[in-house]
This record gives C-alpha cells, structure tokens and sequence, in this order.
C-alpha cells in the first residue's frame, strides 16, 4: 500500500511539474489544453492532471470552460496592465511593511542570490527565461522580508501569472537587465527607499511595453522555448 506521505509527494510533484509547462507558456495563450496527451507526458492517468488543472484554474493560470475543457489563459492589454500595477502595488506594501517592523528604519535583511545578477554582461549570460526567474525570485524575496503571509502567497501567484511577459520583455531587450540589478542593489545595500524607487521604475518601462508584449505573447513562442521544444521531438 502507497503511503499518505508518498501520494502527498507525488501530488506536489505532479502539480509543479504541471505548473512549471503552464508559466513557462509550452501552450500558447488561448491554446487547449489535451488532457489526455499531457498524462501521457507526465506518465500519469488523467484524474491527477485534471485535478491539477483546475487548482491552476482557481489561481488564474489557466481557463477552465464547461463542456469544453482546460484553455491556457489568453491576458488582454488591461489584464496584464491591471497585474503589473497590482504587482508594484503589493511590493511597496511590502517594503512599508519591513520599514515598520525594523528597528533600524530602512533596512532588509541581507540578500543573497549567489552572485547571480553580479556576473559581468549579465544578459549575454543568462537566458531571458533566467532572468524572468531571478526577477521573480527578487519579488519573492521582498515578500519574505515583510513577514506577511498574505504578501507572500500573492506576490507568488503574480510571479506565475507574469513570467512569461517578464521573459518577453528581455527577450525584446526592451527590459535592461540593469533594471532588476538596481533592485538587487536596493536589496543588497538593505536599503527599501533605493529598492522601492528601482521597483517603480521597472514597473513604468513595463507598463510601457504593454502593447508589445501582448503581441508578441500571442503570436509565438520565445526562442529558448521553440530551441528546447525542438531537442525534445
């Protein structure tokens, strides 16, 4: 008999191994998604991925329609103006957070991210799917520093919902990666009015970039995706 423990694993694995082909766009936007074909990928039956699918639909990450099935969420320019706005919103909530509850008014914690962002010609090292994550992971971190477990879970869902826009946008190199290195700074330095002002001025230039992020999400997939998709057939 399986054990609850190793069902609870597998369902953890299941739903991030699932979650991971979902913000990473291997569909594109307004795509179905075959159910069928996706346990076979995943070497599962179906009742586990649909189940998977439709905590993913509760979070917004994809659409479920009656009658039809699971579709990868198609975001209109309002849609992800709306998430970006809310996704600054919610950060500098955060950083009134740890600002009230340092001792020491201005300061985070120590950040480490292992040198990631301090590599010389950083964006000709790192993949624009790599620096949409390390973005996320400095979003994630800010969150973690406010002690709000509700800033947490949702700075978390966004990071989900914008990766693939994020990723565009460095693709486009209409997003300097200098930008997210003064928010590394910001953290590092322990100092939130230099982070707040760095987070501000990324969220502008991707306000900005709207219109063409929408229409470049719509219309392909990034060149990482279409270089790893094509090893795999």
């Amino acid at each position: 008999m399986v054990s609850k423990h190793c069902k609870e694993t597998f369902a953890r694995k299941l739903y991030a191994d699932i979650k991971l082909e979902i913000i990473t766009h291997r569909f594109l936007p307004g795509e179905w998604i075959n159910v069928e074909q996706l346990s076979e990928q995943m070497r599962v039956s179906t009742t586990p991925v649909r189940e998977v699918l439709s905590r993913l639909a509760g979070e917004g990450l994809v659409e479920l329609r009656p009658q039809f099935g699971f579709l990868m969420r198609k975001l209109s320019e309002s849609d992800l103006v709306d998430i970006y706005k809310v996704n600054q919103q919610l950060l500098e909530w955060c950083l009134d957070e740890i600002e009230r509850n340092r001792i020491s008014s201005r300061s985070l914690a120590p950040c480490d991210f292992s040198g990631q962002l301090e590599v010389p010609n950083v964006q000709d090292t790192l993949s624009s799917m790599t620096l949409a994550r390390v973005t996320g992971d400095l979003f994630a971190y800010i969150a973690v520093q406010a002690e709000n477990v509700e800033l947490i879970a949702q700075i978390e869902n966004i990071n989900d919902r914008l990766f693939h826009a994020r990723a565009w946008a460095f693709e486009l190199q209409s997003i300097s990666h200098l930008q997210v290195q003064k928010i590394y700074d910001g953290c590092k330095n322990m100092n939130t009015e230099l982070t707040r002002l760095a987070v501000q001025e990324y969220h502008s230039s991707q306000l900005s970039l709207v219109r063409i992020l929408i229409r470049n999400m719509d219309k392909g997939r990034l060149s990482e995706q279409k270089s790893f998709m094509a090893q795999g057939e």
